[in-house]
């Protein structure tokens, strides 16, 4: 093949001219041939690289678009994965899950019929794509006249002057990461190794850049499990691998299995942790597009700030000067609220607590401890703080009464430091 080059023209017809058109491979080549010894196919997977899924931990605003994305699509479950697995569970599976037909989706594990076809991932996900819905990805996929608009594929993907990598004929080929926005490199991350699990991650093929277009689309939807269980026929056929043969193969959704075979009542014995987490930690160090945030536009600075007082603007928009008085004011109301929910927690613990003693009174060996004992065991810290610099007899305290009122004044101050539960600690 020729050298490779990146345009930003790109040709927006379907088929054009010099453009290849796609072609179903023919059955590929193989390492481990499917006659062969099921214990010799066994040893040999178990040198593979297994490639991970990734657990999702995001805080609010911390790439909310990715995030609610998640959300939009019910991915929840896909994006929470066991944080262990069983190589030796994956390893019989991929041994086992050789098929020639693509609607008969089942393999043995430990003498048990393990179902990985879409109706039973999509099931085991918590259902994202009901089957009322249609998928919107697989339609457009799979058309031969009208195809993925490329030039929407690369305004949605790429930061600006970037686009795809062509052949030396004009043909598509790739969009490299370096070139890709940093909420795009974001999903990439997620979609190579929950969705489909590759281990080469500098760039993305043109189908790949389409599926990541449609999972982008908040219009468009997408069925995820259709797209894993075709991903996990494709790695048991080893139709993954056809194109690198002399260096080891790879096999994907490691935890998935693992999850799928417990779920069957497949024993497992998870012990390999998965790979580390997609937070805002990794999100800055490997998604980041420094190009792309160069590229957005600054606030403009207002004048002369440094030499006015801060303000804020009240409901009528007229500026207020901040005092000392009213962050006091600030922190004094956040404490109350703090004592309020410290008062709230301990009558729950207590109802909790009681209605376990009652409900294990009935014949039980072991029965919980009465409320006077788990009182003392408890030895709850009161409600509020006593701090140093309050007078005993002038002090503010704090009584939360059946109605969770907050009442301030000398004449709310309960002996002992004690509030008016209906238990007293």
């Amino acid at each position: 093949m020729g050298r490779t080059k990146s345009t930003t023209g790109i040709n927006l017809t379907r088929f054009n001219k010099g453009k290849r058109a796609r072609v179903e491979s023919p059955n590929p080549p193989r390492n481990i041939e499917p006659n062969k010894d099921k214990k010799q196919i066994y040893e040999e997977l178990k040198s593979w690289v297994l490639i991970s899924e990734r657990k999702v931990i995001l805080l609010p605003e911390e790439f909310d678009s990715f995030f609610n994305g998640l959300l939009q699509r019910n991915w929840t479950n896909l994006a929470d994965p066991y944080l262990k697995y069983d190589p030796n569970i994956v390893s019989e599976f991929y041994t086992n899950a050789w098929v020639e037909d693509s609607n008969d989706l089942k393999v043995k594990v430990k003498g048990k019929w393990i179902y990985y076809d879409r109706n039973a991932i999509n099931h085991f996900l918590g259902n994202p794509l009901p089957d009322n819905v249609e998928c919107t990805y697989q339609p457009i996929k799979n058309l031969i006249y009208e195809w993925f608009n490329e030039r929407y594929i690369v305004e949605k993907l790429c930061i600006p002057n970037k686009s795809f990598q062509t052949g030396s004929t004009g043909h598509l080929l790739r969009i490299k990461r370096k070139d890709m926005k940093t909420l795009a490199q974001v999903w990439m991350t997620f979609l190579l190794t929950n969705i489909i699990p590759l281990g080469h991650v500098s760039d993305l093929n043109l189908p790949r850049c389409q599926l990541l277009y449609t999972i982008m689309r908040d219009d468009y939807k997408v069925d995820v499990a259709q797209i894993i269980s075709h991903h996990m026929y494709k790695i048991a056929r080893l139709e993954i691998n056809k194109n690198n043969e002399k260096a080891k193969g790879s096999l994907g959704f490691p935890t998935l299995i693992t999850a799928l075979c417990e779920s069957q009542g497949v024993a497992v014995n998870p012990t390999i942790k998965i790979r580390p987490t997609i937070d805002k930690k990794i999100t800055d160090q490997n998604c980041i597009n420094l190009e792309e945030a160069h590229q957005q536009p600054h606030p403009p600075h207002p004048s002369h700030v440094e030499d006015q007082p801060s303000m804020v603007l009240s409901e009528q928009h007229s500026p207020t000067t901040i005092t000392m008085e009213h962050i006091m004011e600030y922190i004094r109301a956040s404490t109350e609220h703090i004592h309020l929910q410290n008062a709230s927690n301990h009558k729950g613990i207590l109802y909790i607590q009681q209605g376990l003693y009652h409900g294990s009174s009935q014949g039980q060996n072991n029965p919980w401890m009465a409320p006077a004992e788990f009182n003392n065991y408890l030895s709850w810290p009161r409600d509020r703080h006593n701090f140093s610099w309050e007078a005993g007899a002038s002090g503010v305290g704090i009584r939360v009464g059946d109605e969770s009122e907050i009442r301030f004044g000398e004449e709310d101050v309960v002996e002992d430091g004690c509030y008016p539960f209906k238990t007293c600690v």
